[in-house]
């Protein structure tokens, strides 16, 4: 349970850190207002899609280390990709 928890805060901060990234990126944009607006359920969508690599590394490598590093590595990406779709 603990691990499943590990995932999820993981994956959020990762979501966090890579939408302040496309927000930096995107700062003379319009969609900057519209991806402030949509921070908590981003972090929200980002923390559970996490879930999957992570669950997925822990079971395959047996390894907090590997497994927090996934994590936070797809919460980022999932924050490029929600940036992406959003277009």
């Amino acid at each position: 349970m603990l691990i499943l928890l590990l995932i999820v805060a993981l994956g959020a901060l990762g979501t966090f850190v890579g939408i302040i990234t496309v927000i930096l990126k995107n700062e003379r944009t319009t969609n900057r207002h519209h991806l402030l607006s949509n921070i908590p359920g981003s972090i929200a969508l980002g923390a559970v899609v996490c879930v999957v690599p992570g669950g997925l590394a822990y079971v395959l490598t047996d390894s907090i280390a590997i497994t927090a590093v996934g994590a936070l590595v797809a919460g980022f990406i999932v924050a490029w990709l929600i940036e992406a779709l959003d277009h």
